[in-house]
């Protein structure tokens, strides 16, 4: 369903039925989750509010959580810092939620999730879902996209491991790279259409705001979403996910700021200054990742290979872990080959001074340790640095 034309409807049965209860209660049973583990239901996509509102303890598969909302909201269940659901709207109402958990590891740390999720008893989380549908007919065509372009994304992703410049260049120069190029274009001009033409269906209630920060990764310095906000209801507008939208969208850059001389700790937990680690480099790639992050992993291909072409030139890399094991993250240090200075911030307090919000997540500061790029990822990230590059060599010819 890509538009409600009855939203006003729907959603007036959804608070009608919120009224018949004073609070939510939530029960669960999970199946294969560990014993006497403790869950938290967390709230999603708050970003610099992310405390938990209450807790569990599992027991048997099975734990409860209770409270009371003043309107629907969207939570994850987190288990050792980490979500294990797909999000769960919920309302003051008694809901239940039923699968099976599962793990996985990509060899540094293990990952919890749930399958085969089914959410009974929110009105809320049933629209929610029906407003999302358009994300699995997207998901779908990307498949086949990537399907009919695998070997190109294999090669490509084998040469930025190697960081051979010459194989890459030509690669990207063969007739089935730029059809690849071609059709990521093509898909994410799609895939904009969707979420803006969902969003415009919803921008007279809270709906507008909470599907804007869902389906974006990045709203900072975005026009486009500046101005879809503009065009929300003053309802929208003032709403809780409208609050939040808001300070995101006006999100302060750091570009131009300085941000060398700040303080992070090694791996026997003394404190270094970044300015004294870059000393005598013409530009510095401050990388923000952790092992238990999936994307975290693939954007170690993009650092390779800026390392392998730019080292020599000045360019430098600070890699600072958000992990809170200490042994996982230096096993993925070492097995990925991590030669640049590589720090750890368990408990976040340094990710905190760039008001973090995403991981991976890439600042480039120049010799003075001033912020000249930020949010920067893959092919963006690369050809980024090599403008900088080039730019300083025209300046110094």
């Amino acid at each position: 369903m890509k538009k409600l034309s009855k939203l006003y409807l729907l959603l007036g049965l959804t608070l009608a039925g919120c009224g018949e209860s004073s609070q939510y209660v939530l029960k669960g049973i999970i199946n294969g989750l560990p014993e006497d583990s403790y869950l938290y239901l967390v709230p999603a996509v708050s970003y610099t509010h992310k405390k938990p509102v209450a807790e569990s303890v599992v027991e048997n598969g099975k734990f409860k959580f209770s409270g009371n909302l003043p309107e629907p909201r969207l939570f994850t269940i987190e288990m050792e810092n980490t979500n294990i659901t797909d999000y769960i709207m919920i309302e003051n109402s008694h809901i239940t939620i039923t699968g099976n958990a599962k793990v996985s590891s990509n060899g540094y740390s293990d990952k919890w999730y749930v399958e085969d999720m089914i959410i009974k008893g929110s009105q809320s989380h049933d629209l929610y879902e029906k407003k999302m549908l358009f994300r699995d007919t997207l998901n779908k065509i990307y498949v086949e996209y990537y399907n009919k372009f695998k070997p190109v994304y294999q090669k490509l992703a084998s040469a930025r491991a190697s960081g051979d410049a010459l194989i890459i260049d030509s690669i990207n120069i063969s007739s089935e790279a730029k059809a690849l190029a071609k059709m990521e274009d093509d898909f994410h001009k799609l895939a904009a259409e969707r979420i803006m033409n969902v969003i415009e269906a919803n921008k007279d209630s809270w709906w507008g705001p909470l599907l804007m920060l869902v389906n974006t990764t990045r709203l900072q310095g975005i026009q486009e979403f500046i101005d879809m906000y503009r065009t929300f209801s003053p309802q929208a507008k003032e709403s809780y996910y409208g609050q939040i939208l808001k300070r995101e969208l006006d999100y302060e850059t750091y570009i131009g700021k300085k941000k060398n001389d700040l303080i992070v700790s090694d791996k026997y937990g003394v404190k270094r200054n970044l300015r004294d680690v870059t000393v005598g480099k013409k530009y510095i790639l401050l990388h923000f990742w952790a092992s238990w992050c999936y994307p975290c992993l693939k954007e170690f291909e993009t650092l390779h290979t800026l390392y392998n072409k730019f080292a020599s030139r000045g360019f430098e890399i600070i890699c600072v872990s958000m992990d809170s094991d200490i042994e996982s993250w230096l096993k993925f240090s070492q097995d990925k080959g991590i030669v640049w200075p590589n720090f750890i911030d368990q408990d976040n307090s340094f990710w905190n001074l760039f008001n973090g919000r995403l991981i991976p997540m890439s600042y480039i500061l120049d010799e003075e340790g001033v912020v000249v790029s930020e949010r920067l990822q893959g092919e963006q990230l690369i050809a980024k640095v090599e403008e900088l590059f080039n730019k300083q060599n025209t300046i110094y010819d």
